[in-house]
């Protein structure tokens, strides 16, 4: 499996990509492309796919996090190639908030009732459940999970409802974080509580604060080495 990191803006992007506002992951897993959230404007996205000679016609899937504009509104760019792509949304998605982002196509949408197995892209990937945050008034937001041979892998847009309530969540999910564990993405304004980093800590391989994330120093303190920033452009393999 490989991500590769396509719009954010917390550093500097790889030589050749540009930093974009928002967050924007590609998932390429058993010859599937998935595409975690949109970012806030096509343009970025567009250019960041284009240097990986991409375009919307290669994404086999779309995931989005939440209804906010910068996760969405970069959707155009998908669209405008590949007019067709599943759309995976969570049941609370026209639920009242602000900073709502573009409206999904219906004859995109698939809508997540609850958190499952998202077999029908792969038998890996799982959604969370739609979980709930008050930030910015209120903001539903689901994640996802990706569970490869030897690793686990969380990826968030912004994790408003906080990282502890969604690792909680996987056991909705009958799975376990039974390996090494790998987290991605914007984190907003949580952290760990120290006792509960330390937890964590015992079965983590790395964590990378993407976008919104606010406490990236104590994410530094807390899990040392293992919490790393990683700019626009770049690649990881897991296997």
């Amino acid at each position: 499996m490989k991500l590769t990191l396509l719009v954010d803006d917390f550093v500097e992007a790889e030589p050749g990509f540009q930093t974009g506002y928002g967050f924007s992951m590609l998932i390429e897993l058993n010859e599937k492309k998935v595409l975690f959230d949109t970012a806030t404007h096509p343009d970025d996205l567009s250019y960041n796919l284009n240097q990986i000679n991409m375009s919307g016609n290669n994404i086999d899937a779309i995931f989005l996090s939440h209804n906010h504009n910068d996760h969405t509104n970069g959707l155009p760019a998908i669209l405008k190639d590949n007019n067709d792509v599943d759309i995976y949304i969570h049941k609370d998605w026209n639920k009242r908030h602000t900073f709502k982002g573009m409206k999904i196509p219906k004859k995109n949408a698939k809508i997540l009732d609850k958190g499952r197995q998202l077999k029908e892209i792969d038998k890996q990937i799982y959604a969370s459940n739609s979980l709930h945050s008050f930030d910015y008034g209120s903001i539903y937001e689901h994640a996802l999970w990706i569970r490869t041979e030897k690793n686990i892998i969380l990826i968030t847009g912004c994790c408003h409802p906080g990282l502890d309530d969604f690792i909680n969540d996987l056991s909705n999910l009958e799975i376990s974080i039974d390996r090494p564990l790998t987290i991605v993405g914007g984190f907003h304004g949580f952290k760990f509580k120290n006792a509960r980093a330390e937890e964590v800590n015992k079965n983590l391989k790395n964590i990378y604060p993407c976008h919104c994330t606010s406490h990236f120093r104590k994410f530094k303190k807390q899990f040392g080495h293992k919490c790393e920033t990683w700019g626009v452009g770049r690649s990881i393999e897991i296997r």
